[in-house]
């Protein structure tokens, strides 16, 4: 007692605190700080990493496996991901962190990884696929988003944006990848669609696998109790929709039918928009990404130990979690400024984009806004939730109008 009793003082009172709401408490390391700011976990990340030169080192409770480095270096991440690539991987621990993903290319490594990343560029870049991606997005921007917009507006309903966009979202992507459409999505009910649930419960079960001990997480999943209890029952729901689809392709194909996917793009190339009002379109696109990046973290581990560029030593297989969302209000990389939405940061002198933007991302955006418009509604409350990829913990709630 007494050794542990002079121990816990010495850390209280001598030890070098990194961050005024992290202290490294002896046994429990610094959990309790960052569990009493768990509820506005990114927006934590940012405001301790600007104070700690862009690297922080996170110390878990003890053997509890939970030591991390914090890092939105450029510097580092250049380094982690392009100029030492083949030394920094997902590590050992990922597929069974991940493991609601199975064998899928988030979590393969090495030749695995190669042979499914070299079948999906054949897929995404074949012209039959592009052609189909297109065509898909196109007919659910016309035949579903729109038409609902268009009810919401006639109703007067104030409208949770993001809850829709999101389905538009999903839904393009499961035609385009199953070839099987859900009619109710966008419907004006909007009722629960459980697939788009299921995927938001492993996300957020799996963020908070990141900031659980991983014997606490294994023995909730053991039991199933808490957030690994909504994994469980979102894999179930996964592999009965999945085979739901496989089985009603498997008849298609039986029953010889053939689907020919109309190609739509050229009859949709003659839209109202300047080349300014595109660019300046994109801008603000890529401005919106570099605040609200889709999935705010990436982890890798280093095969051997290494000294990134920061000086920071890495021990092999240990964890490096790289704060996108953080990264994107850097200071120190974007400039005094980097908290405000800014598009002008994406045009050139020369009034040119930074990058040529996609046609498919576009046209959503600009059919949207050439005819509805938005009205935010003030009195919600609007953060990030600690999901592993990123939404709004509220919804975005807004009153759409047409426009005259």
């Amino acid at each position: 007692m007494a050794i542990f009793c002079f121990t816990f003082l010495h850390c209280l009172l001598f030890k070098k605190h990194h961050h005024r709401l992290l202290r490294n408490w002896p046994v429990l390391g610094m959990l309790p700080g960052l569990l009493v700011e768990l509820y506005r976990i990114y927006d934590f990340t940012v405001e301790v990493l600007e104070s700690t030169n862009l690297t922080f080192p996170f110390k878990g409770p003890w053997f509890s496996g939970m030591d991390m480095l914090l890092t939105v270096d450029p510097a580092n991440i250049h380094y982690m991901l392009s100029s030492n690539f083949h030394n920094y991987t997902k590590g050992t621990d990922f597929k069974e962190v991940f493991d609601a993903f199975r064998d899928s290319i988030l979590t393969t490594e090495s030749e695995a990884w190669k042979n499914l990343r070299k079948a999906s560029q054949v897929m995404m870049y074949h012209h039959g696929f592009q052609k189909l991606s297109v065509s898909t997005t196109i007919s659910k921007l016309k035949d579903g988003l729109v038409p609902l917009l268009n009810r919401f507006a006639e109703e007067g309903t104030t409208v949770d944006l993001q809850d829709v966009l999101g389905r538009f979202m999903f839904d393009t992507t499961l035609v385009s990848v199953t070839g099987c459409d859900d009619p109710l999505s966008l419907s004006f009910e909007m009722p629960e669609v459980e697939s788009a649930k299921a995927l938001h419960d492993i996300g957020e079960g799996i963020l908070y696998r990141h900031l659980k001990p991983r014997l606490l997480w294994k023995l909730q999943n053991l039991f199933g109790v808490g957030t690994e209890k909504k994994m469980i029952e979102a894999g179930a729901t996964f592999d009965r929709v999945c085979e739901k689809y496989i089985s009603a392709k498997r008849e298609e194909i039986a029953k010889g039918i053939n689907h020919e996917s109309e190609d739509l793009l050229t009859s949709h190339l003659k839209l109202d928009a300047t080349k300014f009002a595109k660019r300046w379109t994109h801008a603000a696109l890529c401005e919106t990404m570099r605040l609200y990046p889709p999935v705010p973290i990436e982890r890798v581990s280093p095969v051997r130990s290494d000294v990134l560029p920061s000086g920071h030593k890495v021990e092999a297989n240990s964890k490096i979690i790289i704060l996108i969302y953080a990264l994107g209000r850097m200071k120190a990389v974007w400039g005094e400024d980097a908290s405000e939405f800014k598009p002008e940061r994406w045009i050139t002198e020369t009034g040119m984009l930074r990058h040529e933007p996609s046609f498919k991302f576009l046209e959503v955006v600009v059919e949207i806004l050439q005819n509805f418009e938005f009205k935010v509604d003030e009195r919600q409350i609007i953060e990030p939730g600690p999901h592993l990829i990123l939404s709004m913990k509220h919804g975005f709630r807004v009153s759409v109008s047409k426009r005259p």
